[in-house]
């Protein structure tokens, strides 16, 4: 009979590498994750960093010029949701808008306050709730722009935290004030992110945002199909692309686009996965949240 190769542990080729590497690991058998999970992880860190950094600095990058028209148009529409003093009516016929405008005032009538011994109005006459089409201030048709056809999460997001940096502002004045008299003398208290000066810059912080939260969600993607050295790979590709950055500092649509478009493929992957006979109903919740999501881009 031909000799068979002995593998007895006696006659194991030593290797310094493999001695090196079984001895790191009985180092860390003790620890919930491994050497090499810590390096993946931390270069995802690093291209997340890397990432927001490209997208979020110089994002004054016009000096306030609105050189984009997308932008621009988007901003008119923001600034009219949060100073608009009346409804704008957009219908064909002169007869159609006062018929609307007529039956919005009386559904909502104006409410007003005693503040400071004077009545201040809080919210103008026709001015109705959201789910009112006809009379929300939240539709941009109601506001005179009739053309608008980007979908509403970007525009109600940036409308939010354009009054969320407003009141950011007032904290740190008055928190200033209370702890810092010398810092609150040279503090300026900024509130023009509600007008057409400002919710460019608020907008584009939020398009960069959602295309930081693309790179997590790519490699997410590529480390349930490949592996999470091809999940890094593709988020670092993604986050160093040149095309990203640049959508990444307009206040346009492009980049929640991208997004939603990445977390649709995550949620349908992870739906496909889950799809046997014993597990059928969990890629429920995932249908679910990638139904929502692209009901509320819509």
């Amino acid at each position: 009979m031909p000799n068979q190769p002995n593998h007895s542990p006696d006659n194991t080729e030593y290797s310094p590498y493999s001695t090196s590497r079984r001895a790191l690991g009985r180092s860390t058998d003790w620890l919930p994750f491994g050497v090499w999970d810590v390096v993946c992880y931390g270069l995802l860190v690093l291209v997340l960093v890397a990432g927001a950094w490209l997208r979020f600095s110089n994002q004054n990058w016009d000096d306030f010029s609105h050189n984009h028209p997308d932008e621009r148009f988007l901003t008119q529409v923001v600034e009219g949701m949060n100073n608009h003093p009346f409804l704008t009516r957009t219908e064909a016929t002169a007869a159609e808008r006062a018929e609307k405008a007529a039956l919005c005032a009386e559904r909502y009538p104006a409410q007003t306050e005693v503040s400071e011994d004077r009545m201040v109005t809080t919210r103008p006459a026709g001015f109705g709730d959201y789910f009112d089409a006809d009379c929300s201030h939240l539709n941009p048709n109601n506001l005179g722009h009739g053309l608008y056809v980007y979908g509403e999460f970007p525009l109600f997001t940036t409308y939010f935290m354009t009054q969320r940096f407003n009141d950011a502002s007032r904290e740190i004045g008055t928190f200033l004030e209370a702890f810092n008299s010398e810092e609150a003398e040279d503090y300026t208290v900024k509130t023009h992110y509600t007008t057409y000066s400002g919710v460019q810059l608020v907008g584009r912080s939020v398009s960069a945002t959602a295309d930081l939260l693309t790179i997590l969600v790519l490699f997410l993607l590529g480390r349930r199909l490949y592996g999470r050295w091809t999940g890094l790979l593709a988020a670092g590709l993604y986050a160093f692309a040149a095309f990203p950055i640049q959508q990444a500092h307009f206040w346009t649509v492009d980049a929640f686009a991208t997004f939603w478009v990445t977390l649709a493929l995550f949620m349908a992957v992870r739906a496909l996965d889950s799809v046997h006979a014993i597990q059928g109903m969990s890629s429920v919740p995932y249908l679910a949240t990638w139904a929502a999501a692209m009901v509320w881009n819509t």
